[in-house]
């Protein structure tokens, strides 16, 4: 399994009934992968740096220029490109 699709914060343990009690059925969920978290966060990074219609309008014609037709494709494209940019950057060099 590829460190991007390792889950970012697994979290495993055993089920409790309404009281509290444990029920003893063991369960797992991986949760978002490191790939999805670190999009999640530079989304909100991008996003949160808007601050001026200028800067709108910057993105704006960004995503134009790259044939997406909304501001929130564009974003989270790049996003994207942000996680996968530090995904590869974490891997281990040889």
């Amino acid at each position: 399994m590829k460190n991007a699709d390792m889950p970012a914060s697994p979290v495993q343990g055993f089920t409790a009934d309404a009281a509290g009690a444990l029920s003893g059925q063991y369960f797992q969920h991986a949760g978002l992968t490191k790939r999805e978290l670190f999009a999640a966060m530079a989304m909100q990074g991008i996003v949160s740096s808007i601050h001026s219609e200028y800067e709108y309008q910057r993105i704006r014609s960004l995503a134009q220029a790259s044939g997406l037709s909304t501001v929130s494709e564009w974003i989270a494209r790049d996003a994207c490109k942000q996680a996968d940019a530090l995904l590869s950057a974490l891997e281990p060099k040889p």
